[in-house]
């Protein structure tokens, strides 16, 4: 087992490298993209990212992350998917992950928080933050500029012409490369966003107000609608943290 605390404070690139092990990241503050073969993924803040042993990916942040790498044998694989994947982690699984980090590579101590962390990665379920990330040149520099800022108010005519496309062909190709339309794709990285303010400490409503809502209720139940439960009781219960 391999254990390693990451820490960027700018713009980062890993290239496109493989592991011989199973790997276990969870990113606990910033914002990611995991890069993979056919197929690029947001990673949000909070979020524990699943990478298979021989598994072809990089990495690209935009920003200031922090988080905890973790190497595991195969042995440990069982149950656990055989592609990439973004999880929703429970607070004790990322406390798990938080302390193993405290720890040195190889420390006895981290080896049994990482048995009681195995029984914890049984119970998973896949993230509801998760968001492709666009192929095309065009499209990329458009989620770039969301992913930095997602209150970013322009319009489908206006991201279109900065991306150089028409409104329907840039429409069109947004939801070929990422299975969302462009309006679900920002609405996801509005709450990406969100959900590490919240985290912060910041009100719901300042929470609203800095992804781009200018209603509240608007941002609560969309909120509602794609986490499962409303962002007041985010803030009570940190159910994501």
């Amino acid at each position: 087992m391999d254990v390693h605390r990451f820490h960027h404070t700018h713009r980062h690139e890993a290239p496109l490298h493989c592991h011989p092990h199973d790997q276990l990241f969870w990113l606990e503050h910033g914002s990611a993209v995991l890069r993979c073969v056919g197929k690029d993924w947001i990673v949000p803040p909070a979020s524990l990212g699943w990478m298979p042993a021989e598994t072809l990916h990089g990495i690209s942040t935009y920003g200031p992350v922090s988080g905890v790498s973790l190497m595991l044998p195969h042995s440990r694989r069982e149950g656990m998917p055989r592609h990439p994947t973004l999880l929703q982690a429970s607070p004790l699984l990322k406390e798990l992950l938080r302390k193993i980090g405290e720890y040195r590579t190889g420390d006895a101590r981290s080896g049994r928080l990482v048995a009681v962390l195995q029984d914890e990665l049984s119970a998973v379920s896949p993230s509801p933050l998760a968001m492709p990330w666009p192929a095309d040149p065009r499209l990329c520099r458009i989620a770039e500029t969301l992913l930095v800022d997602p209150a970013d108010a322009r319009g489908l005519h206006q991201w279109s012409m900065a991306a150089g496309m028409s409104r329907r062909t840039f429409c069109r190709q947004f939801r070929a490369e990422t299975g969302l339309s462009f309006i679900e794709w920002r609405q996801q990285a509005r709450l990406a966003r969100a959900v590490e303010l919240l985290r912060a400490g910041e009100s719901v409503t300042a929470t609203a107000m800095a992804v781009g809502y200018e209603s509240v209720s608007a941002f609560v139940a969309l909120f509602r609608a794609r986490l499962g439960s409303p962002p007041r009781n985010f803030v009570r219960n940190r159910e994501y943290e």
